[in-house]
């Protein structure tokens, strides 16, 4: 219903409240004067319903006075959300049937969500994994955001990336170049949003296209987005004090998924990712993204991940049920737990121990990662 439409557009976009805010009131609001909206706004009934939400102090005083004076801007909302729609931009309210079942499930779930391009990768049936890392990434964190693109591209696997310089943008063109699916999420859509290909990617944020710049709040708000859209979140790079870590936390939170991208040794923008792995202890350090599918136990992903090697070998290597190629995980975990116990100072030992392992060894006075990538199979 376009009135209610535009109420959530004229609250978020003035800022005058969040999405998640919007979500502990809105839905009861849409429930209740969906039916007979202009009739309740007439007779009064949506003003002494206003009043009450401030009464009980579900909204706040500056929200309570925009929906009494919602007759001063409502028909100048309502022209504005049909522009964004003819520009391809559509606004998704809970109980629409695009919207994520993913977000259902979270406390502080998004009340509207405006997106652009191809709306069904929301609920198509299809793989989803969430890639996210840092703005200045080094020359092996790109090469391993590249190859889980590339990877998940022919997989079928939709990523999920954040849009940002650096791992996220990464993420994003090189699944577009490799025909896959992709979804950025975005702390505000951009005022003229633009992609290479609608029919495979899409943009999606909680604040529509704007003249003023997102705050910090709003990337931090993304974050539980990107969290919970997928069911798995992997750690591609990230320095410490960074925000790619609040998604990771966000994501265990909601009983997801995490793992970490086998980092560049003694690279300072990896070494947040490496404290999360090691610290924390969730997931497992990963070389690719057959990584996950193995430890997921997502059998049709394992099958074209095997198919994917054999068409790109040229049919001359193939990948037998007793060679997984995958990280012994929990090998690595016990490792890096007898070695560090917290204590990060003794990364040292965790270096010898894990060229030991045969993860990572020594070229040319220099340490490189063994990793199971398309990189390092063999030259046949």
């Amino acid at each position: 219903m376009n009135e209610l439409r535009a109420i959530l557009y004229h609250l978020i976009s003035t800022k005058i409240t969040t999405s998640q805010s919007l979500a502990n009131w809105f839905p009861d609001f849409q429930r209740k004067f969906q039916a007979h909206f202009q009739e309740a706004l007439l007779s009064g009934e949506i003003h002494h319903y206003v009043r009450d939400l401030y009464e009980r102090k579900v909204i706040r005083g500056d929200c309570a006075t925009h929906l009494l004076q919602m007759t001063l801007w409502l028909d100048e909302e309502k022209r504005t959300v049909n522009d964004l729609h003819r520009k391809g931009v559509i606004m998704i309210i809970p109980g629409d049937d695009e919207y994520p079942e993913a977000f259902e499930n979270i406390v502080d779930k998004p009340a509207v969500l405006f997106v652009y391009g191809k709306v069904a990768l929301l609920q198509m049936n299809c793989r989803k994994i969430t890639l996210v890392g840092t703005r200045h990434p080094s020359a092996w964190a790109m090469l391993k955001a590249k190859q889980f693109a590339y990877e998940a591209a022919a997989c079928q696997v939709t990523t999920v990336s954040g849009y940002a310089n650096g791992i996220d943008t990464g993420i994003f063109n090189e699944t577009l170049a490799r025909h896959g699916n992709t979804i950025a999420i975005l702390p505000q859509l951009p005022r003229e949003p633009l992609l290479p290909d609608r029919d495979t990617s899409l943009l999606i944020s909680e604040f529509p296209p704007q003249k003023s710049e997102p705050s910090k709040w709003q990337f931090i708000a993304r974050n539980r987005l990107l969290a919970a859209l997928s069911p798995v979140t992997v750690i591609v790079e990230a320095p410490l004090r960074s925000g790619t870590l609040i998604t990771a936390e966000l994501a265990q939170s909601y009983g997801k998924s995490v793992y970490v991208v086998v980092p560049e040794p003694y690279e300072d923008s990896a070494y947040g990712g490496l404290c999360y792995g090691i610290v924390q202890l969730q997931g497992g350090f990963i070389q690719s993204i057959y990584d996950v599918f193995f430890n997921e136990n997502w059998e049709d992903s394992l099958e074209k991940y095997k198919e994917f090697i054999d068409k790109l070998s040229l049919h001359r290597l193939h990948i037998q049920k007793k060679d997984h190629r995958h990280l012994a995980v929990a090998d690595v975990k016990r490792i890096l737990l007898q070695f560090c116990r917290g204590d990060l100072s003794r990364f040292e030992q965790v270096v010898i121990e894990l060229q030991r392992f045969g993860i990572i060894r020594e070229r040319k006075n220099n340490i490189v990662i063994n990793f199971s990538g398309y990189n390092s199979w063999p030259k046949i």
